[in-house]
């Protein structure tokens, strides 16, 4: 299947488990490539404005019909499209933001940077960091 580049003015959002956000925060970590699956080159997220989509409750919903446990600490992080591929640009960085369906997840994405050594998942992780403009509790009560 062809990826699709996700516009500039969208959004995507990050599940980011309650272990990455102690404060009630995303932090750094929520944004790294797990290093116990070196084949992992991109991060897992969902296209907010996707026709399946359109609201963190419909992406709350998604990923508990795929089985996920979501947890009242944990957190959806909001991130803005042009904003990641701006920065990424200034720090001389390539990154992909690809529209990457999967059967049970349509709004599935994928966001691609460098990923060779730690250093360069940590540099990622960081730029991605800084671009989120909101997040949401990954479970209402």
């Amino acid at each position: 299947m062809t990826q699709v580049p996700i516009p500039d003015d969208h959004h995507v959002v990050r599940h980011c488990k309650p272990s990455t956000c102690p404060n009630g925060r995303p932090l750094i970590s929520a944004f790294m490539l797990r290093e116990h699956r070196p084949d992992e080159t991109c991060l897992s997220v969902n296209w907010l404005e996707h026709p399946s989509a359109g609201s963190i409750k419909v992406i709350r919903e998604t990923f508990q019909a795929k089985g996920f446990d979501l947890r009242a600490n944990g957190r959806f992080a909001t991130l803005h499209v042009h904003r990641i591929r701006d920065r990424a640009r200034r720090a001389r960085l390539t990154v992909c933001i690809v529209h990457t369906p999967e059967r049970d997840d349509p709004s599935h994405a994928d966001i691609c940077g460098p990923h060779e050594t730690p250093t360069d998942r940590q540099i990622v992780a960081g730029l991605l960091h800084a671009c989120v403009i909101a997040d949401f509790p990954a479970r209402t009560q």
